[in-house]
C-alpha cells in the first residue's frame, strides 16, 4: 500500500482527533490555553518520531502496532497539530471579542459544560485560596511559637547562667572550687548524708564535668602501699567517677554521687597507650618476683606491646593493640577489689559482660589481678557469661596458675593451685570445652618446662640445683596433666 492511501486511511480519525480537541480547546479557550498545549504536544511527537530509524528496537515496535508506520503517522501528527493550531486562534479571537467561544455560543450543550467547568474551577480556586490562607496563619502561629520558645531558651539560658554563678560563688563560699578536681574529692570525703547531697548539687548546678581525665600514678596514690601496687596496674588515666573508687570513697557515698549525677556511673574510664606505672610486668607471683611473659616465651616481640596477659591471645588473634582502658565502673572495682561495690553496681543494673578496649571482661581484670575473691563472687552470678571476648577469663586464670610453680618458690601441686580452681569454676559454666585456649595455655606451660629443662643442664646430677629443677620440670609435668583434665 502506498504511503498516500495510508494517508488517507488516516482521514477519519485525524478528523476525529481533531475535532475532539478543537471542542475541547473551544470550551476551554476562556481560561486557559489547552489549544496551544495540546497542539505542542503533537507537534513535537511528530517530530520526536521523525528521527527515529525505522529499524530500531523503537520503529519495530511501533511496526506492530500501527501498519501507517513511518511516514504516514508522522504526516497524521502533524495535521492534528495544524488543526488545533488553527481552530485555537479562531477560538481565541472570538474570546478577545468578549465571546465564550465559536462552538460554544452555536451550541447549548456545550455551554452547560463550559458553566460547570467554570464552576468548578472557581470553586478549586478559592479552596486553594483559603488553603493558602490557612498556611500563611500557621506560618504566622508557627514564628510566634518559634519566637516564644527563643525567649523561652534565652529565659533558662539566663536562668542557667545564673543557677552557675550560684553555685560557683556558694561553692566558694564553703571552700571548695568546681574547677579543682581534689576540691570535688575533699567535699565527699568531708560531707555526708543530706549535706552531701547539697554540696553535690552545686558541684552539678556548677557544671562540673565528671568525665574530667585525671592521671592514676602518683596523683590518685593514698598512703595505703598495698593500694597504691594494687593502682600500678591500672590504665594511666581515669575520670573523676573512676577516681572516686581509685581513692576508695566508701560505697555509699558513691552511690549517692550517681545519685545525683544521673547517668555518671556508666562513664567509662579514657582510654590510654600505659599503664600507671609504664615498666610494671603484671604478671608476678605472690612472692613478687618475675616471671617470663607468655610473649617472651614464645620469642615475641615485646616493645610494642603493653606487658598485661591478655597480650597473648590478643596476639594469637592478630589483634595486637597498646590500647589500654575503656573501663566500666565494675572493671575499676574488679582491679581494686571492691567487693561491696560491685554488688551494689550489679544491682543497678551494670553489665558485668562489658569489654574493656582491650578486650578485659571485669572476670578476667579480678583473676590477672590476683582478686580470686571478686572472681568467686562475680562467677556466683548466672547474668556473667564466661565466654566473652573468647573465653578471656578462662585464659587468664590459666596463665596466672603458671605462678605457682616457676620459677623456684614454692611447691603447689595443681590441685591447691585457686586460679585453676577458678579455671575449674568457669569450665564448668560453659557449654563447650574451649580446646583452642587449652591448647594456646598447653604451648606456654611446655616454654616454661623446656626453660628448666635447660637451666637444669646447666648441673651435674646430684647437685642441689640439678634435683631443684628435677622436681620443677616433674611438676610443671603435673600441671600439663591438670591442663588436659580440667
Amino acid at each position: 500500500m502506498s504511503k498516500g492511501k495510508k494517508i488517507l486511511e488516516l482521514i477519519v480519525p485525524i478528523t476525529i482527533i481533531g475535532g475532539f480537541l478543537g471542542a475541547v480547546q473551544d470550551i476551554l479557550a476562556p481560561i486557559g490555553k489547552f489549544g496551544v498545549w495540546a497542539g505542542l504536544v503533537f507537534l513535537c511527537l511528530a517530530i520526536a518520531l521523525y528521527f527515529v530509524p525505522e529499524e530500531s528496537k523503537i520503529g519495530e515496535r511501533i511496526k506492530k502496532m500501527s501498519e501507517h508506520w513511518k511516514m504516514p503517522l508522522i504526516v497524521s501528527l502533524l495535521i492534528i497539530s495544524v488543526s488545533v493550531f488553527i481552530c485555537t486562534s479562531f477560538s481565541s479571537k472570538n474570546v478577545k471579542q468578549g465571546g465564550k467561544g465559536i462552538l460554544v455560543e452555536k451550541m447549548p450543550i456545550f455551554i452547560e459544560i463550559q458553566n460547570k467547568i467554570f464552576s468548578l474551577v472557581k470553586e478549586t480556586n478559592e479552596i486553594v485560596k483559603d488553603t493558602n490562607l490557612t498556611v500563611k496563619d500557621n506560618n504566622i502561629r508557627i514564628k510566634t511559637t518559634q519566637l516564644g520558645v527563643e525567649e523561652t531558651q534565652n529565659d533558662v539560658k539566663v536562668i542557667l547562667q545564673n543557677t552557675k554563678a550560684t553555685a560557683t560563688q556558694t561553692l566558694a563560699e564553703l571552700g571548695y572550687s568546681v574547677a579543682n578536681s581534689w576540691d570535688f574529692y575533699r567535699a565527699i570525703q568531708e560531707t555526708s548524708g543530706s549535706e552531701l547531697v547539697e554540696v553535690l548539687n552545686y558541684f552539678k548546678n556548677a557544671k562540673l564535668k565528671l568525665n574530667r581525665q585525671e592521671t592514676v600514678y602518683p596523683y590518685l596514690f593514698t598512703s595505703d602501699n598495698e593500694r597504691n601496687n594494687a593502682l600500678l596496674r591500672m590504665p594511666k588515666y581515669a575520670n573523676l567517677i573512676h577516681s572516686l573508687v581509685i581513692l576508695d570513697i566508701p560505697t555509699e557515698k558513691l552511690i549517692t554521687v550517681f545519685d545525683v549525677f544521673t547517668e555518671s556511673e556508666h562513664l567509662k574510664s579514657p582510654v590510654a597507650d600505659f599503664y600507671a606505672h609504664e615498666s610494671l610486668n603484671p604478671n608476678r607471683n605472690p612472692a613478687g618476683y618475675e616471671t617470663l611473659h607468655p610473649q617472651e616465651l614464645l620469642g615475641n616481640n615485646m616493645s610494642n606491646l603493653n606487658r598485661s596477659l591478655i597480650s597473648y591471645p590478643l596476639h594469637r588473634m592478630k589483634k595486637d593493640s597498646t590500647k589500654r582502658g575503656g573501663y566500666s565502673l565494675l572493671h575499676t572495682a574488679a582491679v581494686l577489689g571492691e567487693l561491696e561495690l560491685i554488688k551494689q553496681l550489679i544491682k543497678r543494673g551494670h553489665n558485668p559482660n562489658l569489654t574493656s578496649i582491650s578486650g578485659y571482661t571485669p572476670l578476667a581484670l579480678a583473676i590477672e589481678n590476683e582478686n580470686l575473691n571478686v572472681a568467686d563472687l562475680l562467677l556466683d552470678y548466672n547474668t556473667v557469661d564466661v565466654s566473652m571476648n573468647e573465653n578471656v577469663a578462662l585464659e587468664i586464670s590459666l596463665l596466672k596458675a603458671l605462678d605457682g610453680y616457676y620459677p623456684m618458690l614454692e611447691t603447689k601441686q595443681p590441685k591447691d593451685n585457686p586460679y585453676l580452681k577458678v579455671a575449674k569454676r568457669i569450665m564448668n559454666k560453659l557449654e563447650k570445652r574451649p580446646e583452642h585456649v587449652i591448647e594456646a595455655t598447653e604451648s606456654i606451660y611446655r616454654s616454661h618446662i623446656g626453660l628448666v629443662e635447660k637451666l637444669k643442664e646447666q648441673y651435674e646430677p646430684g647437685t642441689y640445683y640439678f634435683e631443684e629443677y628435677t622436681q620443677h620440670i616433674n611438676l610443671g609435668q603435673n600441671y600439663l596433666n591438670a591442663l588436659r583434665t580440667l
